[in-house]
């Protein structure tokens, strides 16, 4: 029963980041509000310092999650591309070895659906055999033609690498953003027991440094029953 009490609840799962951010907004202005004597200024700082690390790492990822998403786009569209290509070739390169189905096979071993079927990796693998089997045969089927295919590959490869890395930095970077979170939500805890302390006779007064409605609702009344404040 007393853990139920004593849960912080600023680290809650549930509290969406936009709310986290407005609460901590609201909580640094009312410390600066009611610090005419200074002695809150510590606690301003260190809780200034958090939470500009967390805003800091909050841009990022957002930044980056806004290339991840651009980089996608240009992926989906390069795999419709080579798709496209490898449909429109298949006429071709039948024609071209008609009387020699063994190399016709080299390019299509499971016919024109497995193309059309593949996911981006595999779509990726599929594409470079049938780019180095063109190759060879530059003079068949044209040298522009093979152009076309090793341009396809190498923007295909290209854009796909930096859609991975870019979904790792997103990954890192959500990591070090509730990290961060969680670091000012344990300030904020440590905040509210000071003012716990100093305000025993008079709970409601912590109400001016807490907008406890941000909070998700269990939260909001743990907050407030640990504080004595009656909502």
């Amino acid at each position: 029963m007393l853990y139920f009490f004593l849960k912080n609840p600023f680290v809650s799962p549930r509290i969406s980041v936009t709310n986290f951010d407005k609460l901590t907004k609201a909580h640094l202005a009312a410390l600066a509000v009611a610090n005419k004597d200074g002695s809150l200024s510590g606690i301003i700082a260190d809780t200034q310092r958090l939470y500009d690390a967390f805003s800091r790492h909050l841009g990022e990822k957002s930044s980056s999650a806004s290339l991840k998403k651009g980089q996608t786009e240009t992926v989906e569209s390069l795999v419709e591309a080579v798709k496209k290509y490898v449909a429109e070739q298949e006429p071709n390169v039948q024609y071209q070895f008609r009387k020699e189905p063994g190399k016709y096979a080299q390019f299509y071993p499971n016919g024109i659906t497995e193309y059309r079927r593949a996911g981006k990796d595999e779509l990726l693998t599929l594409f470079r055999r049938f780019t180095s089997t063109c190759l060879p045969h530059a003079d068949k089927l044209g040298p522009e033609a093979v152009r076309e295919a090793e341009s396809l590959l190498d923007q295909l490869q290209n854009a796909r690498n930096g859609q991975m890395h870019k979904k790792q930095t997103v990954k890192d970077l959500s990591g070090m953003a509730a990290a961060a979170q969680q670091e000012l939500g344990i300030r904020l805890y440590r905040t509210l027991g000071l003012l716990i302390s100093l305000h025993a006779d008079q709970p409601e007064a912590i109400n001016r440094f807490f907008d406890f409605s941000f909070l998700p609702r269990q939260a909001v009344k743990r907050a407030e029953e640990k504080a004595g404040v009656t909502a």
